[in-house]
């Protein structure tokens, strides 16, 4: 989970702020497969995966929203 999931998290929110501040930028993270089909014996790996396509979802949200506010 750390390397699948929380690792992006935390690069994600902390270049997040300095993005919005200058207006642009991208945020790439890397999921697989599996975050759409799982697979046996993959059920951590899905599952982060899983959450690291929906918190990247979410933070576009956010991030949209917050750039058109402000």
């Amino acid at each position: 989970m750390d390397v699948n999931l929380t690792t992006s998290i935390l690069c994600t929110r902390a270049a997040g702020p300095h993005m919005l501040a200058r207006g642009s930028g991208k945020v790439i993270n890397v999921a697989s497969f599996a975050s759409l089909r799982g697979g046996a014996g993959l059920s951590i790996h899905t599952t982060a995966k899983t959450a690291l396509v929906g918190f990247t979802r979410a933070m576009a949200l956010e991030w949209s929203a917050a750039r058109r506010a402000g």
